[in-house]
């Protein structure tokens, strides 16, 4: 997948493992998939992590849960 704009941070890929970056390309949040389909996730500006089940058939589960966490 290419990078996708997600609001004011930029979702990438790295090896299975999604960031979100900031406007001067720093991780400001992490995405993880997990085997159940949901995504271990710590949002921008939080110390917190979440977990976050994306509806089944997304076809971009990675943008979606990255939607729902900025």
């Amino acid at each position: 997948m290419t990078d996708v704009r997600v609001g004011d941070y930029t979702l990438t890929d790295r090896v299975g493992v999604w960031f979100l970056l900031d406007g001067d390309e720093r991780i400001a949040g992490t995405l993880i998939p997990q085997p159940d389909g949901s995504w271990r996730c710590k949002p921008p500006g939080s110390d917190h992590v979440r977990t976050v089940k994306p509806p089944a058939g997304v076809p971009d589960a990675a943008s979606w849960v990255a939607r729902q966490i900025t």
